[in-house]
């Protein structure tokens, strides 16, 4: 391969912003957003090390509240 067939830093970092912009787009357009769309978009941040602390995020932390309590004991889950 020749050095004129690789991306540059510059280039790259363009795409990444520009991939960034069309989701950031896609979230502020619900009526458009697919499960594939969300998919995409977890791995993108995923892949860039974004981590959400529910504990440090007001919005995180009000979904964890609302999810249900589980039993301590799990052995339902396995039964037949």
């Amino acid at each position: 391969m020749s050095d004129k067939s690789k991306a540059t830093e510059d280039m790259l970092a363009v795409l990444h912003g520009k991939m960034a912009e069309a989701m950031k787009s896609k979230l502020e357009s619900p009526d458009t957003l697919t499960a594939s769309d969300l998919n995409v978009i977890r791995q993108f941040l995923k892949d860039n090390g974004i981590q959400a602390d529910g504990s440090k995020t007001p919005g995180m932390q009000s979904l964890v509240d609302g999810l249900p309590d589980l039993p301590d004991n799990d052995d339902h889950l396995y039964a037949h």
